[in-house]
């Protein structure tokens, strides 16, 4: 509709071909007194007068990007948020509503730099999510966070003070037209989680929303996020050059997405925050709104004034930000100490995050469990493969060769396995018939041209070796 509407405000301008005069109403009235133009123009708007019929009786709509938006304008020299409070007014004629208005949830609150609509929450350091505490996150030991995180900035924060952060937003882009209309802060008061969501009631009035997450983000010693980096921080700070206001300089951020990547890539398909919730927090959410329908609902709240579904859009930004919490907790404990229950590429993915981040003890502990705990041959044979490596780099041997049987039995054809045992019995066994029966079924991992080349060394060192002669032992050495 947005579109229709900006190709009729060009049309009904006086230019070239067109008849002024005439009102609106009188060219509906006497379409004969039209030129064609105008009646073209007649048409249009019976066409968008009847999809805002439809739009009032029911039909949701929802806006794809804040590009869409910017597209929307009437006045090609509009900026992008511009466009899109022309679109809104353009399109108020205001949903029709029924009955009595609801309230909004939460309510206006003073602060030293002007009014902001805040809903605010506690909750009582028992609360669970799913069947983890939401407290938990305070039990996490920072060096341990900073070895998930594979980030040591992160080493020697003080997680009481972490502000957890998520917002809510017009489009899924971080271009000028994408305003983030709901920003959810949370933050521990001694073991209270308090859920703090800022959230912006007209377009244009985004000072104070800003001035106090800025405050925010000051106290803490650490952001929490989910996508984070990529997406609320980039988006955000936009909004605080767009509004002309200094951007606070963020402390260390620990963003779970890359986290879960890291650790659930194996095992789930998508690592979204629901997909985090159920693998690890054993939590559903019913009757969640679903994030493409978000934008729609708050474009309807601007246009009629009526919240709508917006109650639902705060809920689930709210449990974004609770399941934050019990997140970190959750993954920092079950890193923290090897539990045996847990699945083996789970296990293999906290051992591949202990290698990389130098813990080469914890990385040891995670990759036997994986290794033993019965997993697909794939995921045996990988953890077996880290084991072998974590040996070869403290000089052991003996764990080594063991480790490298292990992945064998698990996936004979494997010519990772192959090419890893050549090495070995090339290098540190020293015995070349093993390394020259391995070497020959490192393909595809290597070239043929590189297998050749290998098996052509070891038969020439076996061939030299089996032509050396021994020399007889002398009587001192019999003795």
């Amino acid at each position: 509709m947005g579109r229709l509407a900006g190709k009729l405000a060009r049309l009904g301008g006086a230019g070239p071909g067109s008849r002024a005069g005439l009102s609106h109403d009188e060219r509906l009235e006497h379409p004969a007194a039209a030129d064609p133009k105008q009646a073209r123009i007649a048409a249009l708007r019976q066409t968008l007068d009847g999809m805002a019929a439809r739009e009032r009786s029911g039909l949701r709509r929802s806006v794809a990007s804040g590009e869409a938006d910017a597209r929307d304008a009437t006045d090609p020299g509009d900026t992008p948020e511009e466009g899109l409070r022309a679109r809104v007014l353009r399109e108020a004629p205001a949903l029709a509503t029924h009955g009595p208005a609801r309230a909004l949830p939460g309510h206006p609150e003073d602060t030293r730099h002007g009014c902001v609509h805040t809903v605010r929450s506690w909750l009582e350091p028992h609360h669970c999510h799913g069947r983890v505490p939401v407290r938990s996150a305070l039990d996490a030991a920072s060096a341990r966070v900073a070895e998930l995180a594979l980030d040591p900035s992160l080493s020697g924060v003080d997680l009481r003070r972490m502000l957890l952060v998520d917002t809510e937003t017009t489009g899924l882009g971080t271009a000028a037209g994408t305003v983030p209309f709901l920003v959810g802060v949370g933050y521990f008061e001694d073991q209270s989680l308090v859920v703090e969501q800022l959230l912006l009631t007209r377009l244009g009035e985004e000072g104070p929303l800003l001035r106090r997450l800025a405050e925010r983000i000051g106290e803490a010693s650490c952001v929490v996020s989910y996508n984070g980096k990529s997406f609320d921080w980039p988006l955000l700070r936009a909004r605080f050059v767009l509004n002309r206001i200094a951007a606070p300089t963020l402390p260390p951020h620990l963003d779970l997405l890359h986290c879960a990547r890291r650790l659930y890539k194996r095992r789930l398909a998508r690592v979204r925050l629901v997909d985090m919730e159920r693998e690890v927090l054993a939590f559903v959410r019913e009757h969640d709104v679903d994030g493409s329908e978000i934008p729609g609902i708050f474009l309807h709240f601007l246009r009629s004034g009526e919240p709508g579904r917006l109650d639902a859009v705060i809920e689930h930004n709210g449990n974004d930000l609770i399941a934050l919490a019990a997140i970190l907790g959750e993954l920092a404990a079950r890193y923290a100490a090897l539990r045996r229950e847990l699945e083996p590429d789970e296990q293999l993915g906290f051992a591949t995050v202990a290698e990389r981040a130098g813990n080469a003890a914890l990385a040891r502990a995670f990759a036997e469990a994986a290794g033993e705990g019965g997993g697909d041959a794939r995921c045996t044979a990988d953890a077996w493969l880290l084991a072998a490596r974590l040996a070869r780099r403290e000089r052991r041997l003996k764990d080594e060769g063991d480790a490298l049987a292990h992945a064998l039995r698990a996936r004979p054809d494997d010519a990772r396995v192959h090419l890893a045992l050549a090495k070995f019995h090339e290098h540190r066994s020293k015995d070349l018939a093993e390394a020259l029966r391995h070497a020959r079924h490192t393909c595809p991992l290597e070239t043929e041209a590189e297998r050749d080349h290998r098996v052509g060394r070891l038969e020439a060192r076996l061939s030299r070796r089996s032509s050396t002669p021994r020399l007889p032992l002398s009587a001192g050495s019999r003795s």
